[in-house]
C-alpha cells in the first residue's frame, strides 16, 4: 500500500519515503511517522470531499509531536486533545486503515498489526479498544455505514436525484463499489467461515438494513414496509461491485448498472414503490 503522509498543518504534505527504504526496527519506523492521520483525511476534513477511499472523514487534524514541542519552546499555546478526543481519533483510524487494508490485501492478510501500521497507532491499539478483532471489524462495518448514509446524501443532494426507484441503482454503485463497500463485501464473506465474526455482523447487519430501508422509503415518500426493492439494488451492486474485480471494463459494469436502472423504470414509470411491488405481484398471478 502506498506511504501515507503527515497531515498536521505544520508538516508538509510530501509522501514519506518507501517502506523499502525506512529503517527496519518497527521503533525506528514509528519515530519516523508522524502520528496523525493520512494526509486525504485532512484534505477531506476541511473540504468535506470524499476521499480517494470513498469515506468522508470527520478526524480532526492534529498536529505531530514535533511541532507541538516548538510551539511550546516558542511559548506558542496548544491545545491538548481530551482523552475522549484521544480514543475516538484512534478509533476513527483504524476504522479508515481497516477499509483500506482489507480492500487492497483481502479479509484474512488484513491482520490487525497491519491495520495498527496503516494506521499509524501501536499495535496493541486494536486489544486495548475492542473486546476481539470480531468486535472490531463488526464496529468497522457499523462505521462504514455511517459514512456511506453521508455519502448517499451528498449524492442525492449534488445531483438532485433520489426521488425515484429507478435512481438508486446509480446511487447505490456509486457508494458500494468504492472501497469502502468491497472492504465490507469481503467482511461479508469471511464472516461465513468465521462464527465468532457471523454472530456480531449479522444483527449489525440486521440493524443497517433496517435503517437503510427506513430512508429509502422516506426519501421515495412511501409507507410500505416490503424491503425487497432495497434488498434487490443493494445486494446486485454489492455483487456487480465483486464482479469487476474481475471484469476490467468499467464502461460494460456501468452498462449493467444502467440497463437495472431501466427495467425498474420500466417497472415503475411514476418511479414509485408500490409500482414495482404491484407489477411484482400481477406478474405471480399470471403465473
Amino acid at each position: 500500500m502506498p506511504a501515507l503522509a503527515c497531515s498536521c498543518a505544520t508538516c508538509s504534505t510530501s509522501a514519506m519515503p518507501p517502506r523499502s527504504s525506512r529503517a527496519t526496527s518497527r521503533s525506528a519506523n514509528m519515530s519516523r511517522r508522524c502520528p496523525t492521520t493520512p494526509s486525504v483525511v485532512s484534505a477531506v476534513h476541511s473540504s468535506g470531499a470524499f476521499d480517494r477511499y470513498g469515506l468522508v472523514s470527520r478526524i480532526r487534524p492534529r498536529a505531530c509531536s514535533q511541532h507541538v514541542e516548538g510551539a511550546r519552546m516558542s511559548g506558542t499555546k496548544v491545545q491538548r486533545r481530551t482523552q475522549e478526543q484521544r480514543t475516538a481519533d484512534t478509533r476513527a483510524a483504524l476504522f479508515e486503515a481497516a477499509v483500506r487494508a482489507i480492500s487492497q490485501l483481502g479479509y484474512t492478510r488484513a491482520s490487525n498489526a497491519v491495520i495498527a501500521d496503516e494506521a499509524g497507532v501501536s499495535r496493541g491499539a486494536i486489544t486495548h479498544h475492542f473486546a476481539s478483532r470480531a468486535a472490531f471489524i463488526a464496529e468497522v462495518v457499523r462505521w462504514v455505514f455511517d459514512e456511506e448514509v453521508l455519502a448517499y446524501r451528498e449524492l442525492q443532494r449534488e445531483r438532485q436525484i433520489g426521488s425515484r426507484v429507478s435512481d438508486w441503482p446509480r446511487i447505490s454503485w456509486d457508494v458500494l463499489s468504492r472501497p469502502s463497500g468491497i472492504a465490507v463485501l469481503e467482511i461479508f464473506v469471511a464472516s461465513r467461515s468465521d462464527p465468532e465474526l457471523a454472530a456480531l455482523i449479522k444483527p449489525v447487519q440486521t440493524a443497517i438494513e433496517e435503517l437503510a430501508a427506513k430512508a429509502f422509503r422516506e426519501r421515495l415518500g412511501t409507507n410500505v414496509a416490503d424491503n425487497s426493492a432495497i434488498r434487490l439494488v443493494v445486494w446486485a451492486m454489492r455483487g456487480m461491485s465483486l464482479g469487476r474485480e474481475f471484469i476490467d471494463d468499467p464502461e460494460a459494469m456501468m452498462e449493467s448498472v444502467d440497463l437495472l436502472a431501466s427495467l425498474l423504470d420500466r417497472a415503475a414509470p411514476n418511479g414509485t414503490i408500490e409500482e414495482l411491488l404491484n407489477g411484482s405481484a400481477q406478474a405471480k398471478d399470471r403465473t
